[in-house]
């Protein structure tokens, strides 16, 4: 059975698993974005979801963590912009 999610109820499913304040509102509706252009199909994944990507509040936050440019970064993974200078990083 396939059950379709509306960007609400995609958000409900992280707050359902204790993951509500994993991302902020923006990065989720980044994320309904990703995997609904990805894969309509796609069976959602809460824990994966937050295994797979993490937030990042600034550019200055995310050149700490990896240690690059954001355009290197980008050339190595996927990076998702964000509103306010935040960015979804998928780890690698």
């Amino acid at each position: 059975m396939i059950k379709t999610l509306t960007r609400g109820d995609f958000s409900d499913e992280f707050y359902k698993m204790g993951r509500g304040n994993q991302f902020t509102h923006d990065a989720l509706t980044a994320l309904f974005e990703y995997y609904e252009e990805l894969d309509p199909m796609y069976d959602l994944d809460v824990i994966e979801i937050c295994c797979d990507w993490s937030e990042y509040n600034s550019i200055y936050e995310l050149d700490t963590e990896y240690g690059y440019g954001i355009d290197e970064l980008k050339e190595n993974t996927t990076v998702i912009d964000l509103p306010l200078g935040h960015y979804l990083v998928q780890n690698f």
